[in-house]
């Protein structure tokens, strides 16, 4: 197989031709592919790029089509002519973005041989990118568990990021040491580690409830529903297929949710009647997608053991996006579900029109279904079944916002009334 100098190419790039960065590698991709279905020196030039944005477009908006044009005709111009030298300093990013694109690639592999989820593909190679940023032109032979204790200190001193944060960047760089560099990690302990916060979650009482759901349309309002009456997490509301709702039973079960784990949770019986309308409405949907060919992503790698299973009713969202869109993984276009920031958004507003002055998200909707079940009376153990805790210590926090325990404390200051008015 022919192949290109990509190291000269991506100098051009980043030099003459002033590509930024991020598009840098987007460039260089697009011409492997050109060199893989085509060849570095095509008979015809002019033909053989029609051809391939002829097959680009199949799969691909305008824009990309477009895109990897610009880049075909970038790499001749770069083989025909002799390249500009690079600006001062710029021969050391080059060379760190070659390094950084190779060992992101091997990454990326490994995190698929594991199965991990497309979110965290994206969260643990953005954590690997900022941490071959921080420790520059180091070869990848040479990068030790002191580069990435000071990473850490980096980021708990001079970046002032939390607890939580801190410990997902350590995750994703134990992962690249494990299975990417084959390094073990050693001692961390004395890393700066960021201080851990307890904080209260925000809770919503009934009544707010009430009147933020009433500033909802059709279908954030189901969705809101969903995650207050059953415990959701909004991706986990997001993500239910057909088949993940027993409106008979009144069970919804979460499929890999936190942790790659299985749940049932409650199905509200308030919820019952809409969400039977709601998939009549998506069950036309799921007819034109029938009929255009259009399937749904599967997890993992069903899609290579049920290939059919895309097509099928029980398989498609509960709340399918209105547009289609390119699967990030494989080259086909597919229905996705709702995007989080759908309902992030239209929530922010509604809580907003409904005069409630607290800072609520979509997930406090979580928070104060576990709080007003820790309210009513439930035992501890049956409110972490339904949120999926894994430790009880985890849901032991909303016993400190709930307003009623089972103890039924009275506050000093009306004992002292009490007596008074005696």
């Amino acid at each position: 197989m022919e192949s290109i100098d990509t190291r000269s190419f991506v100098e051009y790039l980043r030099g003459a031709a002033r590509i930024p960065l991020r598009q840098v590698m987007d460039y260089v991709g697009w011409v492997h592919r050109f060199v893989r279905e085509e060849s570095l020196e095509p008979e015809n030039r002019e033909q053989a790029l029609v051809r391939f944005q002829n097959r680009v477009a199949r799969r691909h908006s305008e824009q990309v089509v477009h895109l990897a044009g610009r880049a075909v005709k970038h790499f001749w111009f770069h083989m025909d002519s002799v390249t500009m030298p690079l600006p001062e300093g710029t021969q050391a990013t080059v060379a760190m973005t070659a390094r950084m694109a190779n060992v992101l690639a091997l990454t990326r592999r490994a995190i698929r041989l594991k199965h991990l989820s497309f979110r965290s593909e994206q969260s643990y190679l953005g954590w690997i990118r900022r941490f071959l940023s921080f420790i520059g032109d180091s070869p990848r032979s040479e990068i030790e568990s002191r580069h990435l204790k000071r990473f850490l200190s980096h980021l708990a001193v001079e970046r002032g990021i939390s607890s939580a944060t801190q410990q997902q960047a350590f995750n994703a760089l134990l992962f690249f040491f494990r299975h990417v560099l084959h390094t073990p990690v050693g001692d961390v302990a004395d890393a700066i580690r960021a201080r851990k916060s307890r904080r209260l979650p925000v809770v919503l009482t009934p009544g707010e409830v009430e009147r933020i759901m009433g500033h909802l349309t059709d279908p954030y309002d189901l969705m809101a529903a969903l995650i207050y009456g059953g415990g959701l997490r909004l991706q986990e509301c997001l993500s239910l297929r057909v088949q993940d709702l027993d409106l008979e039973r009144g069970v919804i079960t979460v499929k890999a949710g936190k942790g790659d784990k299985d749940r049932e949770t409650i199905l509200p019986e308030r919820c019952r009647e809409r969400l039977q309308a709601h998939l009549r409405e998506v069950r036309r949907q799921y007819e034109k997608d029938r009929a255009l060919g259009v399937p749904v992503p599967l997890p993992g790698a069903l899609d290579l053991k049920m290939p059919r299973a895309g097509t099928q009713w029980s398989w498609y969202w509960v709340f399918p996006s209105t547009r289609t869109s390119l699967h990030p993984r494989k080259d086909f276009r597919c229905r996705y579900h709702h995007h989080p920031s759908g309902l992030q958004r239209v929530f922010v507003r509604a809580v907003r029109r409904a005069h409630v002055d607290k800072h609520a998200t979509v997930h406090t909707l979580r928070h104060s279904f576990a709080t007003h079940l820790v309210e009513a009376g439930y035992d501890i153990r049956t409110v972490q079944e339904l949120l999926g805790h894994a430790n009880l210590a985890t849901t032991m926090i909303y016993t400190h916002v709930a307003t009623r325990n089972k103890l039924g404390a009275v506050s000093p200051l009306d004992a002292l009334r009490a007596r008074g008015d005696g």
